[in-house]
């Protein structure tokens, strides 16, 4: 078992994994087999991509990989003595997926399939259908996962590409590298809004963007027979990728009958040729009972899926074709009129979802179709159906809990971002409830979770309200299927006696940025708790200590992706996490609380504190050396508060002004000196009364915060917890006052001599004072720092306090004292 706690250690996992999975298909062509490599789809087809990309030699950059849709195909008469399926995933968490695909393998073929998964979590039980190499050095801890798929997401994003395979994505070869912009779409698609998703990646790698035409309600493009038609553009040096999406209801009867889909006989030919292409049956002859009905289900489940998958593909294609003219518009205007020359649909791409013998002739088709065009009228025949539209599926198990939880959730909700984090965040948390291996939810059924746009538009319209939300929901959908936090999938639904299959949405095993900014904040909770060694901890104090891991100001969390759009909030002297809500700005805080993922309290004094439902530290999809960076910040915080306050440390992990925090405090010690004097010619006045105590009470808090300050300062160089990020830290605090501090000791012994001399002529009884004793002690800490200048000046006063007979007189040498030393800075 790996502990996947670095990015050199995830590197490794994957490396690991290419080394495995090459050493399998060379030992199994020794053999003399065929090696039939199936990549499971959304993921893994894109990883392979990256894998290829990292590492440009090997076996694995020879092998034309498939996914399972195309599996009914390639069971159809398999040959198990020449042939052999190695089955790749980026991950197998529970087992209950992977277990049912290579069961119906198994019944089918009758030989085991290899499996040979990037990782797989220890939470894994057995997987009795498949044969596996080696992989102990890829199983990682559940801890892990979340850094894992982070990981996964973020180098996938990297590609810029879609993560969607089961959709035409059409490719121009760029030779020339200019911005595309949403004004320029705009004048293509005027009909359409357009929206930008931005993905900031860390290191070198620009941010990367890709822009999204979702037609307006309304108009002729939407009442196009589907749920929704959308384009998306992704662009990177070398390539301009174009997907499009326009998948409809599609009835069951239509995967068999004769009935045609496509009004254009091209489209309908090629639906044709691969709904009438021969799929394995299920065997006639018992399997092991155990697998029977589950297995067979999941398997003719699959059947119907890889049929309803190209239709709809085919659909989609059809309306890349009713917007050939706009979208080569775009490409020309940003990019030429050479680039629209090369415009392909790639083998590789379909590849994926079709069966080998079909790919050349079905590509080279829908290349000819592109630069033939299509009629204006031209349709895909798919049902119509609000019941339809408005769909949402949630295992039997936990529906009520599910929906009640989803419920109370969107009461307290104002954004649509705040809506589908609660939904999907939800989702993911019953997908992964728990032990699975004693959780009632522990089939594939804990899978079956999907919502549809329309119905997810009914859904938040009470909380978020109508206005831009179906534009915002299309928006948050495509950042989180970009990112992994949201899968796509056809799932079968029954109305009225039929069966149909629609298009809907889950959870995928990455989570969103509420999610993890969640577990981020939990972690610091944790890590407050443990620190003052209490069940709740100050609000303000964790609110900062968010703010700190967030913005990383001192640069030693080395965030290599940005999840969401959140920014610090200064009001006054107090910070926060916020992102914009309805009414304003929202504390992220405030969200966790409503959600009820944050309990709070108020104690005695009426401060507001926070704790977890959890006792110990959470999980977040950070590696270790983040987790680290973190909590430096947060001993750092906790070193510099003691000496500076909360508000002066965080005001010098964002300072305001120019002025250094020396300079700020040289000015306060100046003012304290002013003001020391005058309370000084006051005491003359009024005789050594008790009514200057309070007075003095408040410059002496003002001289001790200056000091505490400068003690922190100047021997923060021995602090025992040092390491590299708290070198940083201190580099980022205006490391340059130290040496001021330094400076301003001298001062500050000048200043303590007098208000301690005060304090002995006006403050305690005379029978008690000691001025002459006080001043000895000072001169020793004074003859340490060896400064002569300053060593005769209290050498004088010593002598002169003792000649003194009267308060006129030492308040007069006292000024001189604060005069010549602070107010004219010798």
């Amino acid at each position: 078992m790996i502990e996947l706690n670095s990015v050199e250690n995830y590197e490794y996992l994957i490396g690991n994994w290419k080394e495995v999975f090459e050493a399998l298909v060379h030992d199994l062509r020794n053999e003399g087999k065929e090696v039939i490599p199936v990549a499971m789809s959304r993921k893994m087809p894109r990883l392979i991509e990256v894998v290829k990309k990292e590492h440009h030699s090997g076996l694995l950059n020879n092998c034309n990989f498939v996914s399972e849709h195309v599996l009914p195909y390639i069971l159809r008469r398999f040959d198990s003595e020449r042939k052999c399926l190695v089955i790749v995933d980026d991950a197998v968490y529970y087992g209950s997926t992977i277990n049912q695909l290579t069961g119906y393998v198994r019944a089918i073929s009758g030989t085991k399939p290899y499996v040979c998964p990037v990782a797989i979590s220890e939470a894994v039980g057995s997987l009795s259908h498949s044969e596996m190499p080696d992989m102990r050095e890829n199983v990682i801890r559940k801890r892990d996962i979340p850094f894992y798929t982070t990981q996964n997401a973020e180098r996938i994003i990297g590609l810029n590409r879609p993560i969607d395979v089961e959709f035409p994505i059409l490719r121009f070869k760029l030779s020339s590298t200019s911005r595309i912009t949403n004004d320029i779409i705009l004048k293509f698609f005027p009909d359409c809004d357009v929206y930008e998703t931005e993905h900031q990646l860390g290191g070198e790698v620009e941010s990367l963007r890709n822009y999204s035409i979702l037609p307006k309600k309304g108009t002729t493009y939407d009442k196009w027979n589907k749920d929704f038609c959308k384009i998306r553009f992704f662009v990177s040096k070398e390539m301009a990728q174009v997907v499009a999406y326009a998948p409809g209801y599609l009835p069951e009867t239509a995967l068999s009958d004769h009935k045609p889909l496509f009004s254009d006989n091209r489209l309908q030919v090629l639906w044709e040729v691969v709904q009438k292409y021969e799929m394995a049956l299920w065997p006639k002859e018992q399997v092991e009972e155990t697998v029977v009905d589950r297995i067979r289900d999941s398997y003719i489940m699959q059947c119907h899926r890889t049929k309803v998958v190209w239709a709809n593909y085919l659909a989609s294609f059809l309306y890349l074709l009713k917007r050939k003219k706009d979208i080569c518009g775009v490409i020309s205007e940003v990019f030429g009129e050479g680039a629209i020359q090369n415009a392909v649909i790639s083998e590789n791409d379909v590849r994926l979802l079709l069966p080998s013998e079909k790919v050349e002739y079905i590509t080279a088709s829908l290349n000819r179709c592109f630069e033939e065009g299509c009629k204006e009228d031209d349709v895909f025949y798919a049902a119509h159906s609000a019941v339809l539209a408005n769909q949402e599926i949630v295992p039997e198990e936990c529906r009520d809990d599910y929906n009640e939880r989803v419920r109370k959730g969107l009461q307290r909700c104002s954004t649509t971002d705040e809506a589908l984090s609660v939904v999907f965040s939800n989702q993911h948390l019953f997908i992964n409830n728990g032990e699975m291996e004693n959780n009632s939810m522990q089939r594939a059924s804990r899978l079956r979770f999907g919502v549809t746009y329309t119905a997810l538009e009914n859904k938040l319209a009470f909380p978020v309200g109508i206005l831009g939300l179906w534009q915002s929901i299309h928006r948050w959908i495509d950042k989180n299927i970009d990112e992994g936090t949201v899968k796509p999938k056809y799932e079968r639904v029954e109305v009225e006696g039929n069966a149909y299959w629609v298009r809907m949405f889950r959870a995928g095993e990455n989570e969103d940025s509420f999610s993890k900014l969640r577990r981020l904040c939990e972690f610091i909770i944790g890590k407050v708790r443990q620190k003052e060694h209490r069940s709740y901890v100050e609000r303000s104090v964790v609110e900062d200590l968010l703010t700190l891991a967030w913005e990383d100001p001192c640069d030693i969390i080395n965030y290599k992706y940005r999840w969401g759009v959140f920014g610090m909030k200064k009001d006054y002297s107090e910070f926060s996490l916020t992102y914009q809500a309805s009414n304003g700005m929202r504390s992220f805080v405030d969200f966790l609380v409503d959600q009820g993922n944050i309990l709070i309290v108020r104690d005695s004094a009426g401060v507001v504190r926070l704790s977890t439902m959890k006792d110990d530290l959470v999980v977040t999809s950070l590696a270790d050396e983040q987790e680290q960076a973190i909590s430096d910040y947060v001993d750092a915080y906790f070193f510099y508060k003691e000496a500076q306050g909360q508000p002066y440390i965080m005001n010098n992990f964002f300072p305001q002004t120019d002025k250094t925090e020396f300079e700020k405090d040289n000015e306060v010690l100046i003012d304290w000196s002013r003001h020391f004097v005058s309370l000084m010619d006051e005491a003359v006045k009024s005789d050594r009364t008790n009514s200057i105590s309070d007075d003095f009470s408040s410059l002496n808090a003002v001289l001790s915060r200056i000091i505490r300050k400068t003690i922190k300062a100047t021997e923060i160089e021995d602090d025992e917890q040092e390491n590299a990020n708290r070198l940083k830290i201190k580099a980022w605090l205006r490391q340059e006052d130290i040496c001021e501090y330094d400076a301003i000791k001298e001062k500050l012994l000048v200043a303590v001599v007098v208000q301690e001399l005060f304090y002995q002529l006006f403050l305690i009884p005379e029978e008690e004072r000691d001025s002459a004793g006080l001043l000895e002690e000072y001169l020793s800490l004074i003859q340490e720092g060896k400064n002569t200048r300053l060593l005769n000046y209290i050498r004088l006063s010593k002598k002169d306090c003792m000649k003194m007979e009267n308060c006129e007189s030492i308040v007069l040498q006292l000024k001189r004292i604060l005069h010549n030393k602070l107010y004219n800075n010798d």
